[in-house]
């Protein structure tokens, strides 16, 4: 079986315990994981942008931060892993923030699983869940 572990890490990194979950559920279904870590992408501003904001250099920064925040997601995920005996390839995923489940959702077709990783115990994302969540009807 190949589960497919998203890691989303725009504009909060996704919980090492909703990680640490999906990772102990792969190892148990006995699967191979491959995680792709979301690298962050900002388009280059428009000119105007450019010069009443400096708004390059704020998008050079948070793309840094990002790519900081990825790294140590990858590095967790990996220590999990092999903590775990798991098999496990990492990729990073670049794209813009807003295309993030775009760029995914092709991929997703190639794996048997997708897990996305949530942490349930965290009371802001809990919320935020409730005030965002779509019924589903049967048809």
């Amino acid at each position: 079986m190949d589960v497919l572990l998203p890691i989303t890490t725009y504009p909060d990194v996704v919980s090492n315990v909703g990680l640490g979950r999906a990772l102990s559920l792969s190892a148990r279904l006995g699967a191979r994981v491959k995680a792709l870590v979301q690298e962050m992408e900002i388009a280059p501003s428009s000119a105007s942008g450019e010069a009443l904001l400096g708004a390059s250099n704020m998008a050079l920064e948070v793309e840094a931060l990002n790519r900081d925040r990825a790294g140590n997601a990858r590095k967790w995920v990996e220590e999990r892993a092999a903590s775990l005996e798991l098999p496990l390839e990492v990729a990073a995923l670049r794209c813009g923030p807003e295309t993030f489940i775009d760029c995914l959702l092709p991929i997703t077709r190639y794996h048997d699983l997708t897990a996305l990783a949530l942490d349930g115990a965290d009371p802001h994302r809990r919320a935020d869940a409730r005030r965002t969540r779509v019924p589903f009807r049967s048809a």
